[in-house]
């Protein structure tokens, strides 16, 4: 044997990654268990080492370690699989840690973000809204900053990037993270997602959701609504594909909701007996054939209704009951009566004046 003692060992870090080489411990990475994934591109291709053993044993457990790495890269995959099926679960104790430093955000207005506030030390100075517009190829907005998700202080985040971007895993799965306690608007419009983010339902505090411009064909489980409607005022679904919106059932605190440019035949599973505070509500362009005999019943807040570019008929005339509506767009609908389509020309006044006398009632 040589005289020479071998050199100290460099403790191997606990994890690396296959798609960005980053590496480190396992607190930095995000996610949550079984579904972890690199802090730096989001990717959950990682490699996990396992512990050091003491170097007598070294020789003895070199074949078994490699017989480990193989079970455990099998295990990784089948995990992988297993949560692309499933919602992501509550951000893992790693994520709260604290603050996320500038330097390690690769977005610039996350940068500037993390470092105002003295880099967050003066809460009362450090922005609480990040806006990140850039719907153009190219780095570093060409992936997903998962930085973002350790912000746990942005009340307000609006994003509009390459297409895919926001439709990759590294958002898709791991979105909100400690975003989940903070944020109360969230605007994705016009990044041709095709699928609501499952996460959503995870965001205790929001008010506002902006959805609109996207590719959206159908919407997440009853389930989901339900656990955001405590909170949520205002959601914009304009512009995508819905063919329904049966899910969204249980909300009862809209204050607005906006359907527009979608492909809906009718307005099933909207509560209007539940929505005490629905002022606006807008469906224009769809296939829509009828306004519910409910919007008279119970939409008592309602001041603004657009209806135009659908295929009504006809009104409910108990839309004379609705003391505050102001305007009720009906243009570009095929109305069987004239005199109701010239009465909505002057405005909602003399509709809801015609509409109770045809009614048998008398307007409000």
């Amino acid at each position: 044997k040589s005289a020479f003692k071998p050199a100290a060992r460099v403790k191997k870090p606990a994890w690396e990654c296959y798609e960005c080489g980053a590496k480190g411990e396992m607190k930095d990475l995000i996610g949550s268990d079984g579904a972890m994934a690199c802090y730096k591109c989001g990717s959950a291709e990682l490699k996990h080492n396992a512990p050091e053993a003491d170097e007598e044993d070294d020789d003895d457990d070199e074949q078994e370690g490699e017989a480990e790495e193989k079970e455990y890269q099998k295990k990784s995959e089948a995990l992988k699989t297993a949560r692309q099926k499933k919602a992501p679960g509550p951000a893992s104790k790693a994520d709260t840690s604290g603050p996320p430093k500038p330097e390690s955000a690769r977005w610039p207005e996350l940068q500037e973000v993390l470092e105002s506030g003295d880099r967050g030390v003066d809460k009362s100075r450090q922005k609480k809204a990040l806006e990140v517009s850039r719907s153009k190829d190219g780095a570093p907005y060409d992936t997903f900053d998962t930085v973002l998700l350790k912000c746990n202080f942005l009340t307000r985040v609006e994003l509009k990037l390459p297409a895919g971007v926001l439709s990759s895993d590294a958002f898709q799965l791991y979105f909100p993270g400690n975003l989940s306690e903070s944020l109360v608007e969230l605007i994705l419009k016009e990044n041709q997602l095709t699928s609501v983010p499952p996460g959503i339902q995870q965001l205790a505090r929001i008010r506002a959701i902006d959805l609109s411009h996207n590719a959206i064909a159908s919407l997440p489980s009853v389930d989901t609504w339900d656990t955001l409607s405590t909170t949520l005022e205002l959601l914009d679904l304009s512009f995508n594909k819905l063919t329904s919106v049966v899910e969204l059932s249980p909300l009862k605190k809209l204050s607005q909701l906006k359907l527009d440019a979608n492909q809906l035949t009718n307005l099933d599973g909207i509560s209007w007996s539940e929505l005490k505070q629905l002022s606006t509500f807008s469906a224009m362009s769809n296939q829509i054939t009828a306004i519910p005999e409910g919007v008279g019943e119970h939409a008592v807040a309602l001041e603004w209704m657009e209806m135009s570019e659908n295929k009504l008929v006809t009104v409910p005339t108990n839309i004379s009951e609705l003391k505050k509506l102001k305007q009720l767009n009906l243009a570009g609908n095929p109305i069987k009566d004239s005199k109701i389509v010239k009465a909505n020309e002057k405005g909602a006044k003399e509709l809801k004046t015609y509409l109770a006398k045809i009614g048998g009632g008398k307007k409000k």
